[in-house]
């Protein structure tokens, strides 16, 4: 079994889970609700809010959702199905999380596109705003895959739901994902979205790499 089919069955698998439908309609409506509740951002482009939100929201549901779904399929059992077919366990990992990603990603486009829109129609606009948006969206990237690693990880090290999804909401959602804030302060402004990508590869691969190893040894 390929990581395509894997991959695609896990899209769709997420497409009709209630959580990413409540990211995909929940953050595009968060972001038009800030706007609504505080009209005068005193300058500040909603773009701002809005890339904060991702961030934190989406890091934080993903972790949760990813950790508490492969703890609850092992409990099932589902991956027993798996062991008669000539499918290796770290592809089903993969495939998950390149699966939840993908679909985290759009609902970081739809919030940061709408509130371009947003800014452009009320004239909040900044010099290079394209730029700006460009690194909005790598930190929203680097931050989601970084959650999202961290939520399979305590899937696969963790028995209990309830407490991989609290070890996920605390480490996924905050601490973790705020490493990506150490290139803002400890680097210039060239530099950053060069070492921001270097993050974003290197910290999910390797918590990916770990997670895979201790799948491979764990009884299922």
């Amino acid at each position: 079994m390929t990581f395509r089919i894997l991959y695609n069955d896990e899209l769709r698998g997420f497409a009709h889970s209630k959580i990413i439908i409540a990211l995909w309609v929940g953050l595009p409506l968060l972001t038009l609700l800030i706007k609504f509740i505080q009209p005068d951002t005193e300058g500040m482009p909603l773009l701002f809010f809005a890339g904060a939100m991702v961030g934190s929201i989406g890091g934080t549901l993903s972790a949760v959702m990813l950790s508490t779904m492969i703890t609850g399929e092992r409990k099932r059992h589902v991956y027993d199905l798996f062991l008669t077919r000539p499918v290796r366990r770290g592809t089903l990992l993969r495939a998950k999380f390149f699966a939840s990603l993908t679909c985290l990603l759009v609902a970081a486009v739809v919030s940061l596109g709408l509130a371009l829109v947003v800014d452009t129609v009320n004239g909040v606009l900044m010099p290079g705003l394209g730029e700006l948006l460009g690194g909005f969206l790598l930190i929203s990237v680097v931050g989601l895959a970084i959650s999202s690693a961290v939520g399979i990880l305590f899937g696969v090290l963790i028995k209990s739901t309830a407490l991989s999804a609290i070890l996920s909401l605390y480490l996924g959602g905050n601490l973790l994902s705020a490493i990506i804030m150490l290139p803002t302060m400890l680097l210039d402004g060239q530099n950053i979205p060069l070492f921001t990508g270097l993050l974003g590869v290197l910290l999910p691969t390797a918590l990916m790499v770990v997670a895979v190893r201790v799948f491979n040894r764990k009884s299922l």
